[in-house]
Order: C-alpha cells, then sequence, then structure tokens
C-alpha cells in the first residue's frame, strides 16, 4: 500500500471507510489526512527484507516515545511473533465516539515531534 500503484486503492480507501484497521504495511501513517485519528497498539519493528524501503519515519517516531504505544499482546500482520506484532486502528473523525484515551490522534503527535514542539 506504499508504493504509487497503490494511490487508487489508498484513496478509496480513506474516501470510502469510516475505520481501517492495518499493521504497517496498510496505508502509510502520513497519507492519512488530519480528518483521521490514528491509534498505535504493539511495537514497530521495520522489516529489513522485503519492506525496508517502505520504513516509517514517523511511525518510528512515535515507537520510540517514552512511554511507547501500549503493547498489543498478540500477533499481527506480517510480524507473527506476538511481541512484534503492530496494530493501527483509524477512524475518520465524528465517524464515531470516541475510545477514549489520547485524543490527539498518532499522526498530530508526530507532527509536533517533527516540527520541535514536543513538550517536556
Amino acid at each position: 500500500m506504499h508504493g504509487e500503484g497503490f494511490g487508487g486503492v489508498r484513496s478509496f480507501l480513506l474516501e470510502h471507510s469510516r475505520v481501517i484497521i492495518q499493521d504497517d504495511s496498510g496505508i502509510p501513517l502520513r497519507a492519512f489526512p488530519k480528518s483521521w485519528k490514528v491509534d498505535c497498539y504493539g511495537r514497530y519493528v521495520p522489516h529489513a527484507e522485503m519492506f525496508g524501503k517502505y520504513h516509517q519515519t514517523d511511525l518510528a517516531a512515535i515507537y520510540a516515545k517514552d512511554p511507547p504505544p501500549p503493547e498489543l499482546g498478540f500477533a499481527f500482520g506480517y510480524h507473527w511473533q506476538p511481541d512484534r506484532g503492530i496494530l493501527m486502528m483509524a477512524t475518520r473523525k465524528g465517524a464515531r465516539e470516541s475510545t477514549g484515551g489520547n485524543s490527539e490522534s498518532v499522526r498530530e503527535q508526530a507532527e509536533r515531534t517533527e516540527n520541535g514542539k514536543e513538550m517536556e
């Protein structure tokens, strides 16, 4: 879902979905418009071999924070080991009630960190 050949599929999903559940091989974090809230669970373990060229710096920054996103507790996606699973739950803002937790999206947190606005 990272390559240009998937542009049409990404656009369709973002235009017609209310919720998207995926791992890091799905729609890149940077491709979600600000009208989406993305919550992450598990661990971001970059794919060294086949998908290494699709490393997501913005997603890695979220997982480098202290504390990182909560553990997932089970395998999901390409990483079959439970301690390496990652789940991204993207919800179109206003599509449903909040599931609780921090109302700031992962994308907003990444932008704040990248722009040097991180508060201590």
